[in-house]
């Protein structure tokens, strides 16, 4: 994809936010896009998620992990990123991303996560 209006795709970006609120264990960003829409400079973030983030019977998942998500999740929120986050199971994440990019540049408000339900029947289901 190529578009004028994509500046920057950073990965492994460190964002200014972490689980416990100490400044040495920042939470990444696995993709960090930076866009021009309407003359206004535009953040996003694109998490690609893989078991251990959903599958509660894989064998490193933790609930920690669920936290950190919801953690960035919501710092995403607050400071106005998009956010999109694919699964590795999903067949369907190039067509979702070139999507979520395409519906950024020609949106003024775009935020796609999973619900926060979501996050908190995974933790409840932990045992």
């Amino acid at each position: 994809m190529v578009n004028k209006d994509i500046l920057y795709i950073l990965n492994n970006y460190k964002l200014p936010v972490s689980r416990n609120n100490r400044c040495n264990n920042n939470l990444t960003a696995d993709f960090l896009i930076l866009t021009r829409c309407n003359k206004t400079l535009r953040f996003s973030v694109i998490e690609y998620d893989g078991p251990r983030h959903y599958d509660r019977y894989f064998y490193i998942f933790k609930e920690a992990n669920v936290y950190c998500d919801i953690v960035k999740n919501n710092f995403c929120m607050l400071n106005g990123i998009n956010i999109l986050r694919v699964r590795d199971d999903d067949k369907q994440f190039l067509d979702n991303i070139v999507k979520f990019i395409d519906s950024i540049l020609i949106s003024k408000n775009i935020v796609i996560i999973p619900s926060y339900e979501e996050y908190m029947k995974l933790i409840k289901n932990v045992s």
